[in-house]
């Protein structure tokens, strides 16, 4: 077929790149020469994102089908795929892909359930990650479900219970504010195959504050993808720290950190079920604000309300306050002998720039 883009005009890089491209999505009979010059017309934004010394050719062929398989499922879930945002096809080649095939390799290998966790804050794309690993891997004939922290807070009434014992609790998210025995029932239920009731979260009941719904239905699946802004994090056995990152500035913050840490120990148990983790890692923490800030920007479009600039900022500040990421991501982030963490450097745009196995 005629490819609508000169792959002798780039480096020689780029050349071989595009070839292999080329050749991989050639086996992708299932899609129209139309929709495939659409695909292959993104490839070029994907340049920079592989790495062909260390990669098997049979990578591409084996990525590109499954592409195909889900193209359509995806395009409807995400227009960014067909529009061509740059970041989102960067990251779809770079992590989303290369994860999906190595899970399948790695559910194949087990006769219970994997679970992977997905450990990054707001903003980070834990649950865009996880509807596209959804999409791909059910495209291959697995069965997959979600499961969120936040689906497992305390209800509204429990929580407001709980924040006459601690005025600090004052959003919903902090250690502390997780039905941890719903969650590790739940964990337990899917790590044997059984059925079992998903626990579920609407954060827009309660004026915003949100409140538990009728839980989903539950049976046997291959993966259970368990995500959540602090999932994995454990425990700093060597506190206090010898600096306090900004902006925990207060003697109250301080406390509020260590009570954080404190509780994160009650939340040990459920890491245990996780036979992998992934980290979202963003260059700059600082970048939640920012991303949260578009968010409610398009809120405002959308819907005409959102927070206040002021609200964002004490509403994300409050969140690293209490495990804030210096202290608890960036440790469990770094490579260490034995470790199955893999870890995603998110930049600015959203992109993954780059992913450590």
């Amino acid at each position: 077929m005629a490819w609508p883009w000169k792959p002798s005009s780039w480096d020689p890089e780029d050349a071989a790149i595009a070839a292999k491209a080329a050749a991989a999505l050639d086996q992708a009979e299932m899609l129209t020469d139309d929709t495939l010059q659409v695909v292959a017309q993104h490839w070029q934004l994907a340049a920079t994102a592989l790495m062909v010394s260390d990669r098997p050719d049979m990578d591409w062929l084996v990525q590109a089908e499954w592409l195909r398989a889900a193209w359509f499922p995806l395009c409807n879930c995400f227009p960014a795929l067909p529009a061509g945002a740059p970041p989102f096809w960067k990251t779809l080649w770079r992590l989303w892909l290369p994860l999906a095939q190595h899970l399948a390799q790695q559910i194949q290998q087990q006769t219970s359930p994997f679970i992977l966790g997905i450990l990054g804050g707001q903003g980070c794309g834990k649950t865009t990650l996880g509807q596209v690993l959804a999409l791909l891997l059910q495209q291959q004939g697995y069965r997959v479900c979600s499961l969120s922290l936040d689906d497992g807070y305390l209800s509204f009434r429990d929580r407001c219970q709980l924040q006459t014992q601690d005025p600090r609790l004052i959003w919903r998210g902090p250690p502390g504010t997780h039905d941890l025995p719903v969650l590790q029932q739940t964990l337990t239920d899917l790590r044997a195959g059984q059925p079992t009731l998903l626990p579920r979260f609407d954060k827009s009941l309660q004026a915003g504050a949100g409140d538990r719904i009728a839980p989903v239905p539950m049976g046997r699946v291959d993966l259970v993808i368990f995500e959540g802004w602090f999932v994995g994090c454990q425990r700093v056995r060597h506190w206090p720290p010898s600096a306090w990152p900004w902006p925990i500035e207060t003697t109250a913050d301080q406390g509020f950190a260590t009570d954080c840490n404190r509780r994160l120990v009650d939340y040990e148990p459920l890491w245990a079920f996780i036979d992998q983790l992934l980290i979202l890692r963003p260059q700059d923490f600082r970048w939640s604000y920012d991303w949260r800030l578009q968010a409610e920007q398009e809120l405002q479009r959308q819907r005409g309300q959102a927070m206040s600039p002021e609200a964002i900022a004490d509403f994300v500040q409050y969140f690293w306050k209490a495990l804030h990421p210096q202290l608890f991501i960036e440790p469990i982030s770094q490579p260490t002998a034995g470790s199955k963490n893999w870890v995603a450097a998110i930049g600015a745009d959203h992109a993954v720039t780059q992913v450590l196995t």
